[in-house]
């Protein structure tokens, strides 16, 4: 029998019962692992017995192999009587799972992220249009001028679909301001 330690498995065995109260019986699933017995209630029914095993990664303190076995046995009591009806092997089976992410690099560091945006830096002289508004604006000591200078960059430089070095701007924006 193979289960998926990384989710709740769901065993089921068909049943006949004889010579025993079925309303008696209490059963469990036991697996034997790294010396560690892990024992899981049975819900019995009129004909069919029913395991819940939940994730066995979440129980254990290592990760479980593909292909690793461990042995199981199925323990049935009642009636001052234990029973073993069934003994075998788990195998582990993980599903083959493969994850790609794209990641660039942004800038000279290296920066890890899920969502990474990549984008071409040219730099480029501010054009004397925009040296005018900054000369006016510092003459003006107008405190949302720096806010108005970069939409009125950041507009013309998408109308010519080119892009900014940050840094740059900023340092000539700096030294028109007086900063």
């Amino acid at each position: 029998m193979k289960i998926n330690p990384e989710e709740t498995n769901i065993i089921e065995f068909e049943i006949t019962v004889k010579g025993i109260n079925r309303y008696n019986l209490k059963g469990y699933i036991r697996i034997m692992i790294d010396k560690v017995e892990l024992g899981f209630p049975v819900e019995i029914g009129s004909t069919v017995m029913k395991i819940e095993i939940p994730p066995l990664t979440n129980l254990l303190n290592r990760e479980l192999s593909n292909g690793e076995k461990f042995p199981v046995r199925l323990d049935i009591d009642g009636d001052d009587k234990h029973l073993v009806p069934w003994k075998s092997e788990i195998e582990i089976e993980i599903p083959l799972e493969v994850d790609v992410k794209f990641k660039e690099e942004i800038s000279n560091d290296s920066t890890e992220s899920d969502e990474l945006v990549s984008f071409d830096v040219v730099s480029y002289e501010v054009k004397p249009v925009i040296e005018e508004v900054i000369k006016e604006d510092v003459e003006s000591n107008d405190k949302n001028s720096t806010e108005r200078i970069m939409e009125k960059v950041l507009r013309e430089d998408t109308d010519n679909k080119k892009s900014i070095k940050s840094d740059t701007l900023s340092s000539k924006l700096m030294l028109k301001l007086g900063l």
